[in-house]
This record gives structure tokens, C-alpha cells and sequence, in this order.
């Protein structure tokens, strides 16, 4: 799957208003591959094996992405989404106005019983979680995030917990970073939101780790992360050193909240400890 960057899909809007653009040019634009970057993992079909765990990961993205497309694509005045309850279940559609004659073009889906399988002891998969995945399907019908459908689903190590009230093995955190199961392809996704026990062998150095913080934990956009990351950014090979670029942005957190580097530390001491002891033999 190629890739494609903010600037390629303003590129095919940018010589025409919206109002002059045709309805194809849109569609074109908001089917735009998904930026590498914003993939995440959802870990399902959970399989035990010996005490150890492992899940299907399938790639998703957060609402805001699909939110941020339609307003770069559209603008925030040409669509909207409105919510109807039929048959018990909620029912979400997404409306684009045809720029030539103005007129609402409506696309539906509903996401209450994928929210009812994710539902966990936490809760989630309940009000908001519904309305998430009926806002997510009903973009998909737009084709955005149409291509996740076509990413590898492999299977990784991961970590889980046993539900007292179900039984059931909840996704607790990536072991195996979905990414580097897919060494076939080019895509690549940031480690799943999901809380996880020890960071250790969970945040490598690289892009997916330095999103996750910069979305997740400090809540900034895209520009700014991007901006944050240039001083590491070598000019002359174009190689990024994510490690420091990572450890940068932590500093901007709680000590207790340096997970990136947390885990580097306790490596650093693992390795002092193992020299040591090959120094003692």
C-alpha cells in the first residue's frame, strides 16, 4: 500500500473550492490511505497456551483521524453526522453536501454490537464507545480507513487478563508490536492505547513509540509532533534517532510517566548487572 502525506491529499483538492470541485475529486480525497502513524492495534481472539497469550491484532484508527479528514477534505460546513435509534440499535450517518447542487448525501452504519463484543470489565464498548464505532463505521463507508481492512491481521504475544465476572481473557498490552510481524510489508502502527503492567518490552525506539506519547500522553497535534521531532532528524541520510527524539519528549512529562525512559534505565542496569557478574566468574 502506498502512503500518502497531508500535502498529496490537499494536492488533489487544492486547484478548486468546493464548491467547484467535483463529488469524485472528494471521494478521491477522503479515501486517501491512512497515514502510517495514526494505525493502531486492537488485540482479539485471544489463545492461551502454557500461561502465555497471544491475539489477532487488527489495525484501527481513532475517531479524531476520520474527524480531521472530512474537515481538511470537506470543510467544517459541508458535512455532519446525525444519530437515529431504530430496532433497538443506534444507527449513525455521516452527511457530505454535493458541491454542485448542495444537496445532503447521507451514509449510515451502526457500531453497537461491535461495542458490545469489546465491552470488559473497564466498561468500555458503553455510551461512548458505541457512538466511536458507529461514527467509525459510518466513515468507512465513506471510504476512510477503508484500506485497514486490507492489512495483515497477525498474531502477536501479548499480555491479558482473566475477567472474574466472564471468564473472559481481556487484551491487557502489546509484547509484540504488531508492526514487526509484518516484516512482508511497508505499513506500520503505533502500539495499542491499552494500559499495560511493565513497559519494558513494550516501547522500542521508533516511530510508533514517539506518536503514542505524542498523541496519547501529551496531547498534541500533528504538526507539533512533527516539529518536535525534526531536531533529530539528520540532513544529510534523513535518518530519524528516535531514541533521543523520544527521551526529549518525556521530558515534558511526570517522572513517573517516562516509560521510554524508564525502560532504558532498567536496561542499562540489567547490562551492568550481567557484566558484572561476568566479571565475578
Amino acid at each position: 500500500m502506498s502512503t500518502i502525506r497531508d500535502e498529496e491529499i490537499l494536492a488533489l483538492i487544492a486547484d478548486k473550492s468546493f464548491q467547484e470541485r467535483d463529488i469524485g475529486d472528494t471521494e478521491r480525497a477522503l479515501q486517501a490511505p491512512t497515514p502510517l502513524e495514526l494505525i493502531e492495534w486492537l488485540g482479539q481472539s485471544i489463545w492461551e497456551d502454557k500461561g502465555k497469550y497471544t491475539a489477532l491484532a487488527l489495525a484501527y484508527v481513532d475517531a479524531r483521524f476520520m474527524q480531521n479528514r472530512l474537515d481538511e477534505v470537506c470543510g467544517i460546513f459541508n458535512w455532519q453526522s446525525d444519530v437515529r435509534s431504530e430496532a433497538g440499535l443506534i444507527i449513525l450517518g455521516i452527511s457530505i453536501r454535493d458541491p454542485k447542487t448542495g444537496e445532503w448525501i447521507t451514509k449510515w452504519d451502526t457500531g453497537q454490537d461491535k461495542a458490545r463484543e469489546l465491552m470488559d470489565d473497564s466498561g468500555f464498548g458503553g455510551g461512548r464507545g458505541t457512538f466511536s464505532q458507529s461514527f467509525k463505521r459510518a466513515c468507512y463507508q465513506w471510504g476512510i480507513g477503508r484500506d485497514l481492512y486490507s492489512l495483515p491481521k497477525p498474531r502477536c504475544r501479548c499480555n491479558a487478563k482473566r475477567s472474574k465476572k466472564t471468564n473472559k481473557l481481556n487484551f491487557n498490552g502489546w509484547i509484540d508490536l504488531p508492526d514487526e510481524k509484518m516484516a512482508e510489508s511497508e505499513e506500520t502502527g503505533r502500539p495499542h492505547k491499552s494500559k499495560v503492567d511493565d513497559p519494558t518490552d513494550h516501547l522500542p525506539a521508533k516511530a510508533t513509540t514517539f506518536y503514542a506519547i505524542a498523541y496519547n500522553k501529551m496531547k498534541i497535534d500533528r504538526d507539533s509532533a512533527r516539529q518536535a521531532l525534526s531536531p533529530f532528524i539528520d540532513k544529510g541520510t534523513g535518518e530519524i534517532d528516535y531514541a533521543k527524539a523520544i527521551t526529549s519528549l518525556e521530558k515534558n512529562l511526570p517522572p513517573e510517566e517516562r516509560l521510554f525512559t524508564i525502560q532504558e534505565k532498567k536496561r542499562e542496569e540489567r547490562e551492568k548487572d550481567a557484566q558484572s557478574n561476568s566479571n565475578q566468574e
